[in-house]
Formats: C-alpha cells, structure tokens, sequence
C-alpha cells in the first residue's frame, strides 16, 4: 500500500505552525498576567466607570491612587457588561494598585489573574502535544518502508 508523502508533510507542517502559534500565545498571556517585582503595592478606590462603547456596552471602572500627595487615575483592564452588573463593585471600593515607582503613572489593578494563567498553561500545553505530533508524524512518514517499484 503506497502513502501519499505530501499529506504527512502538510500535515506535520500544520501541527507544527498551531504548536508553535499555541504557545507563543500562552506565553503573551502569561506574561501579561505578572506583576513586576519592583512594582510598589498601594490602596486605590474606584470612583467612576468608563464606558467602552461594543457590541455590548462594557463598563470599566476607573481607580484613583495617590503616590507622595500626587493623585493618578487607572482603568481596570476587566469591565462589567449589562450580564454581569450584578457583581459589578461599587463606587469607593478599594482595589489593590501596583505601580512603577520610576513612572507612578505607569500602573495596573491588582486583580484575578488565575484563570488567564490556568488558560496560558493550557495553552502552551496544547501546542507541546500538537508540536509533539508534528515531529511524531513527520518521523513516522520518514522511518515507513514504502514498497519497491
């Protein structure tokens, strides 16, 4: 029985191409979700929403903090939308800040990150395996014995 090579090799190609595309974006969102070291932890309080104008309106709530008397805004990176209003924490909640102690404009909320770094680990999981297979189908189309002509 022959076997057509060239559905082994686009087929190796494309577990290749995912594997590697799978974990370069596990990577991104993992490293989105650290918080530098350096980083100094201060108290801020939410005191309005910004609206993001979607296909859903989102709101994202906008937190003041204030570093050596000077006041600073930041938006949380997370928004509520009209299906989860219910959750959405009220005005003059305190939310933890980190911020750059060489630029305190530069700053993030301190929130859950947990399922954005359960979803990086599955992420570059995956693309282990689809690279794994890649390499594991690849090698399989080199080593068969292809029958004498």
């Amino acid at each position: 029985m022959k076997r057509n090579g060239l559905k082994y090799i686009i087929l190796s190609g494309s577990f290749l191409i995912l594997g590697v595309m799978l974990v370069g974006w596990g990577c991104f969102v993992f490293k989105s979700t650290l918080i530098d070291g350096t980083w100094i932890r201060v108290s801020g309080v939410i005191v309005d929403y910004k609206t993001i104008e979607a296909e859903e309106n989102i709101n994202v709530p906008v937190i003041k903090y204030t570093v050596d008397n000077k006041t600073y805004n930041v938006e949380s990176k997370s928004g509520f939308s009209g299906l989860f209003s219910i959750s959405k924490p009220e005005i003059g909640t305190v939310k933890e800040i980190y911020y750059d102690p060489t630029n305190p404009n530069n700053s993030i909320v301190n929130e859950n990150f947990a399922p954005f770094q359960v979803l990086s680990i599955l992420l570059i999981s995956s693309g282990i395996i689809f690279i794994y297979l890649s390499v594991y189908n690849f090698y399989t189309y080199t080593r068969q014995k292809l029958p004498n002509k």
